[in-house]
């Protein structure tokens, strides 16, 4: 059979899954977070039909041999890799403060069923429990603040109750200081974001990290200090820092902040393996996960009200799409004409 036959064999194959590729990158053209990818073709094995040979300078007077390249017919193409396009996507006002975008290299870090995801759609919502989720349910995940710890340099807290039960009140007296001496974890962390609901009571209960916390995040009410007052403190509404702080806003006038989204690097983001919904698992080639803290070693900032649109770009899409269609019919060609030639030679004898 004709080699040229199953070089376009080859050369369809993969034609296809380029018009696979394309289509798959203009389908999620405005999906939230979402990382174009792109085929690269090499070609496949050459077969030698000449080998090469050196030069051979004369002797005795006679002039010498000049070298020879070597010839190789080859046999199609494959394909070398789906590459992902990391590139930072346009940013959409939203006006809804849960929604959220990384301002850099950083990856959103969420938890399903007990397994660990990385994303960039930060279109987030809150469940029943007051949790910060995903549209699929998984957990957004980051940094409790836990009574006493390092947070704020120079940061005190206004006088004020803490409430433990809706119908009972104790009273702190004086200021609480706190200094930013906390260092960064290069582990996964497994600490959710849980916030308060609306009307949720101030707890001072202290799970000890880096344990799940099943509860809304309310550790921190043990650092409030004050004059007396009567009456649960709600919060009423909320703000996300750049630095991925959540700063509450509470019916006594003050702010506090309660939580920390955390926010992933890897070494070979291009490395991470796609598994829907907009989420990515870490690979042997991706390299480990680096969590920390927003604005703070390359990870990005987070910008609230804001969702990171698709990199897809449509211009470049099209493009591909006709060069894929165009591959793909030439090498149709190219089986029709070896067709041709074998029913040729069929036909010799007659």
């Amino acid at each position: 059979m004709l080699r040229s036959m199953y070089s376009a064999v080859s050369g369809l194959r993969n034609h296809q899954i380029m018009l696979d590729v394309t289509g798959n990158n203009i389908a999620n053209v405005n999906t939230f977070g979402f990382k174009a990818g792109r085929a690269v073709f090499e070609d496949n094995l050459s077969q030698i039909v000449r080998g090469a040979a050196a030069p051979t300078p004369g002797t005795g007077g006679a002039p010498g041999v000049g070298g020879i390249n070597p010839a190789q017919i080859g046999l199609g193409v494959r394909l070398g890799a789906i590459t992902n396009i990391m590139n930072q996507g346009g940013l959409q006002v939203t006006n809804q403060t849960s929604d959220l975008a990384v301002q850099g290299d950083g990856f959103f870090t969420v938890q399903k069923a007990g397994a660990t995801f990385y994303t960039r759609n930060g279109a987030f919502n809150f469940d029943t429990d007051g949790n910060l989720v995903t549209s699929n349910g998984s957990y957004v995940l980051g940094y409790e603040y836990l009574p006493g710890a390092p947070w704020e340099p120079g940061m005190t807290t206004a006088a004020q109750a803490t409430a433990i039960e809706p119908n009972a009140n104790v009273t702190a007296n004086g200021t609480a200081a706190l200094a930013d001496t906390a260092a960064d974890s290069a582990l996964p962390i497994a600490q959710r974001i849980m916030f308060p609901a609306a009307l949720a009571k101030l707890s001072t209960a202290t799970p000890a990290p880096p344990q799940p916390l099943l509860g809304a995040a309310t550790a921190w009410a043990t650092y409030l200090a004050g004059t007396a007052a009567s009456g649960p403190i709600t919060m009423q509404s909320f703000q996300i820092n750049p630095d991925g702080k959540l700063i509450g806003a509470f019916s006594d006038g003050s702010k506090r902040a309660f939580g920390q989204v955390a926010l992933t690097t890897f070494n070979n983001p291009q490395g991470l393996e796609k598994v829907g919904g907009s989420m990515y698992t870490a690979t042997t080639n991706s390299g480990l996960p680096n969590v920390g803290r927003a604005a703070r070693e390359g990870r990005g900032t987070v910008e609230s009200g804001t969702l990171e649109m698709s990199n897809v770009d449509l211009a470049q899409e099209f493009t591909n799409l006709i060069v894929s269609q165009r591959g793909f019919q030439a090498n149709s060609k190219v089986v029709t004409a070896s067709d041709e030639v074998l029913q040729d030679l069929i036909s010799m004898k007659r």
